[in-house]
């Protein structure tokens, strides 16, 4: 098992839906390691939304999101929508 789940430099869109597959394989693990977004430069909305279904689900399975790394684009974009403090992005 990994150490930290290393995310792409662009979660967007367009690979929103592997990227969705990757998290629910390792959520069916029951942990969900440290995510590396220290790489991650381009997101979008539908890149936060599925960013934010993780951290519901790994509230539902009594832990709760945490960042080995993040980027400034990540925290900037999660702010401006509100979001940072659900991501666990507020301290990061």
């Amino acid at each position: 098992m990994a150490d930290t789940f290393e995310l792409p430099d662009a979660l967007v869109i367009q690979n929103v839906t592997e990227w969705k597959e990757r998290f629910v394989t390792q959520l069916a693990t029951g942990r969900m390691p440290p995510l590396d977004a220290g790489l991650l430069k381009d997101v979008d909305t539908a890149g936060l939304q599925l960013l934010l279904a993780v951290a519901t689900e790994t509230e539902k399975q009594g832990s709760q999101l945490s960042w080995a790394a993040t980027s400034a684009e990540l925290r900037d974009f999660a702010k401006a929508l509100g979001v940072d403090t659900h991501l666990s992005l507020a301290s990061a």
